[in-house]
């Protein structure tokens, strides 16, 4: 037990101990060695009790867990008021994002979905920022269902077809699979055809087909 200074420590012993017991209070090594009685069933609820716990945070997952990784050239993080403006510029080219949903909003609007309260069970969107320049240069979607995260990503035009959106989603599949993800799920329309041979080449694999997208999954053993 090493050298401990305490007067008294504590036994806890089950019912199923008591007749191998003479005593319920003795000395040891000049301390007073309580002995306190549980019933089996304590016992039993405790083990259940821990187990739920544990399960349940199994579930949970990264649920509760603020993401913030670095690549090569980018910081992913949560976003930041002073992005917005920046967010705005290409999520509200349309032409740009003609393929993508959560476009043509107002800074207020943006502002409350970026900014408010967000969970990954529910959706979050995280900054893409260049380290550096420190600019704001895309972002990327990340939901969890149980153990699998569907994941997604922006980057803004000028900095298209420069490899950022490999080097990001190869970087965030890799510290999501870290902390205990299962499989990735990515939801494309067909006629988006460079995010599809972008998901290729991150190994993803066809999936099923959900009203007008393509899904595609990767599970953590193909990465």
């Amino acid at each position: 037990m090493g050298n401990r200074s305490y007067d008294s420590y504590i036994t806890c012993l089950s019912l199923f101990d008591r007749p191998f017991l003479r005593n319920q209070c003795t000395e040891r090594m000049g301390r007073t060695h309580h002995v306190v009685y549980f019933p089996c069933d304590f016992f039993k609820w405790f083990g259940v009790a821990i187990g739920r716990s544990i399960q349940k945070r199994e579930e949970d997952g990264l649920s509760d867990m603020t993401i913030m990784l670095t690549t090569t050239r980018c910081l992913i993080r949560p976003f930041e008021r002073q992005d917005i403006e920046s967010f705005m510029i290409y999520r509200n080219d349309l032409d740009w994002m003609q393929d993508q949903s959560f476009k043509g909003l107002s800074f207020a609007e943006y502002e409350n979905a970026l900014l408010g309260e967000s969970s990954l069970q529910h959706g979050a969107q995280l900054a893409i920022i260049d380290q550096a320049t420190d600019e704001l240069i895309g972002d990327v979607y990340i939901q969890q269902e149980g153990m699998t995260y569907w994941i997604g990503y922006t980057i803004t035009p000028t900095r298209a077809r420069q490899g950022y959106a490999f080097e990001v989603m190869s970087g965030l599949i890799r510290h999501l699979a870290d902390q205990g993800a299962e499989a990735f799920k990515a939801g494309v329309l067909g006629t988006n055809v460079a995010s599809i041979a972008l998901l290729k080449k991150l190994n993803f694999t066809f999936f099923a087909t959900e009203l007008d997208e393509q899904i595609y999954r990767l599970d953590v053993s193909n990465i």
